[in-house]
């Protein structure tokens, strides 16, 4: 089971952190995260076919190629590969982008009970976000279990343990949020995901703490980016059947709980999130995600890759 160490500062003290926290995670839960973090950005590239198959299958190849666990079936950190250290620095530069996304989002479930990130800049208009003067911006917004509250994360990835002043810098950038739709965000946070040696870790920073208020208006736009990957990977498309070759090759399964299912079929889109957080307690004992979302790893995503 890979192991992530954290080290957390600055967050207050109602979030019980100590300075050095641990995400004890499973495959099934990386793997959750690398298809729900943000939007489906490969839509892009993409162009034809079923873009949100192709990302998805785009999404986990990179998470594939890049991590491996130090030791098969022990609670053990994880390292990057030597695929990964083969890269050239503008392609490593991209991975360590998603890889901190999806850490990042691991993070904000594991410890913050946040189980959805969605990308500012991507959803501006359907969540009205308000920022202080200036350009720079945080990366990501997540809302909690209870569907109340909104945080907002500056989400980095590096090669190395960054700097301070890199953290300096990811903490300006978190602080630039103020709201989502009227509702002041907390925790803010600047989250870094990078290597000590060959062997990844993460840095949360809360640089500030607001209070949350009511509940927000929630559209149907952020919520089909949100679902569409995870829907069109477990339901599949027959029309494109080398994307679905490639699906059973990487010794996956994706479900989604049939209450949530039933409305994704309609396009029911909010709805489904709306679900989601009524019923997320029955979803997580069922083994599901507060997002109403199953991924199982098979059993060689435990093994060490073979060259």
């Amino acid at each position: 089971m890979p192991l992530i160490d954290v080290e957390t500062t600055a967050f207050p003290p109602k979030f019980g952190f100590s300075p050095f926290e641990q995400i004890l995670a499973t495959w099934d839960d990386i793997l959750w995260a690398t298809i729900t973090v943000g939007r489906p950005n490969i839509h892009y590239v993409f162009r034809y076919g079923r873009p949100s198959l192709y990302e998805a299958l785009f999404r986990i190849s990179m998470v594939r190629m890049a991590l491996e666990q130090a030791r098969p079936y022990q609670s053990h950190p994880l390292r990057r590969t030597a695929a990964f250290n083969a890269l050239d620095p503008s392609e490593k530069g991209a991975v360590n982008y998603f890889l901190g996304m999806v850490f990042c989002k691991l993070f904000a479930s594991s410890h913050l009970n946040i189980p959805w990130l969605l990308h500012v800049d991507v959803f501006k208009d359907q969540l009205s976000p308000a920022f202080l003067a200036g350009r720079s911006r945080p990366d990501l917004v997540g809302q909690d279990v209870t569907g109340t509250a909104w945080a907002a994360f500056e989400s980095k990835g590096r090669i190395s343990r960054p700097s301070y002043g890199d953290r300096v810098k990811a903490k300006h950038q978190a602080r630039r949020i103020v709201s989502v739709d009227g509702i002041l965000c907390e925790p803010l946070v600047a989250s870094f995901t990078y290597f000590g040696g060959d062997t990844l870790r993460m840095i949360c920073d809360d640089p500030e703490g607001r209070d949350s208020g009511e509940r927000l208006r929630s559209g149907d736009d952020q919520w089909e980016h949100y679902y569409r990957p995870a829907l069109t990977f477990a339901e599949g498309d027959s029309e494109d059947a080398p994307a679905l070759e490639r699906r059973s090759e990487l010794d996956l399964t994706v479900e989604i709980h049939p209450k949530v299912l039933s409305l994704l079929r309609e396009g029911g889109w909010s709805a489904a999130h709306n679900a989601a957080i009524q019923l997320g307690g029955l979803f997580r004992s069922e083994g599901f995600k507060p997002d109403g979302i199953k991924v199982t790893a098979g059993a060689s995503w435990s093994e060490k890759l073979k060259l």
